[in-house]
């Protein structure tokens, strides 16, 4: 059994205790051991520093993986999710809201057989704290976290294995929500077939209750696996008339005359 050492970033002796007895206590919810959950180690001290191992079973997360290239093929994403997802309805059906899901939390296994996060109390011991695009725009508003909160975090963690972007290099803060579906349909369409895209796009949206439940998507994700032949045919084939050409003659610093052409969606 590989481990995966977790030092604690906390000082102040009050808050370690705290920690230690959060880490010694079953998780919040009621969640209990899952086989989606890594499991770790009480908290430790030695040489006035102190640590938790996590049971990594020879997984690594996704944040540290140098030989995963990017974007996935969408069959790969189809099988992630189906995993991820059936963890998260896991956890939902007891009312446990991971809450901190992102790429540093969600582990492959070896050989990609296994999928895992890690128990959302390390984050507390070593600050690993997801991205601002992978947390739903309500928990950043500071309401608690929730289901939905959780959708919308694997909903971005999938979103750029997919598409190989980041939702903030796409979307721009404060961009209405008819227009940013447009957008995520346009990438996800390139990547993804329709309904997988169509899917996908719902789980981002900015209103929770417009988002998908785990189990549903769940489903719908093993359902798509079981005909993904047919649903290759449908994913999206970049075309010419897919852009629009436009540019402008300019003149050089060295009196040398270019043309500038932005491509761009429509």
């Amino acid at each position: 059994v590989l481990y995966h050492y977790f030092p604690c970033v906390v000082e102040e002796a009050a808050t370690r205790e705290a920690l230690r007895k959060m880490l010694a206590g079953p998780a919040e919810g009621g969640a209990g051991p899952d086989p989606g959950l890594l499991r770790h180690s009480p908290l430790r001290e030695e040489s006035g520093h102190c640590y938790s191992l996590l049971e990594a079973r020879g997984a690594v997360p996704l944040s540290v993986r140098p030989d995963q290239e990017s974007p996935w093929p969408w069959e790969q994403v189809l099988a992630k999710g189906r995993e991820l997802f059936g963890l998260l309805a896991r956890l939902h059906a007891r009312k446990f809201y991971h809450d901190f899901i992102s790429t540093g939390t969600l582990w492959i296994g070896p050989e990609e057989r296994d999928l895992a996060l890690s128990d959302p109390r390390m984050t507390a011991l070593a600050g690993v704290l997801p991205e601002e695009d992978e947390t739903a725009p309500e928990r950043r508003q500071g309401l608690p976290p929730s289901a939905a909160s959780d959708l919308y975090a694997a909903g971005s963690v999938l979103f750029e294995l997919l598409t190989g972007q980041r939702l903030s290099a796409l979307v721009r803060v404060g961009t209405g929500e008819e227009d940013r579906t447009q957008i995520l349909l346009r990438t996800l369409a390139l990547a993804a077939p329709r309904e997988m895209a169509g899917w996908m796009a719902r789980l981002l949206s900015l209103d929770p209750a417009g988002r998908p439940g785990a189990g549903e998507s769940r489903d719908r994700f093993s359902e798509w696996w079981e005909r993904r032949g047919k649903l290759a045919e449908t994913v999206e084939k970049p075309r010419l008339d897919h852009f629009e050409l436009r540019g402008e003659l300019g003149r050089g610093g060295m009196g040398v005359v270019y043309q500038a052409f932005d491509l761009s969606l429509r």
